[in-house]
């Protein structure tokens, strides 16, 4: 989870995150492929308080779906 605190910083750094992920990660004698699902919600305009991490998990949860379907 990151909170940014202004709003133009957003999407370059969850292209960077998602971007890093790209190649896979050695542990050990193993490669892993790792992936992300970002969701973004700005405070006040999708939400207030506990409802922002709400808005965000449905968003992440959409971001899963739209990668998972075919083109």
């Amino acid at each position: 989870m990151v909170f940014l605190a202004q709003l133009f910083f957003e999407k370059p750094i969850a292209a960077r995150i998602s971007d890093r992920l790209k190649s896979p990660l050695r542990f050990e004698n193993d490669e892993l492929a790792v992936q992300a699902s970002i969701g973004m919600a700005h405070y006040p305009e999708d939400a207030a308080s506990v409802e922002l991490m709400d808005c965000a998990d449905r968003r992440m949860y959409q971001a899963k779906r739209n990668r998972k379907s075919p083109g």
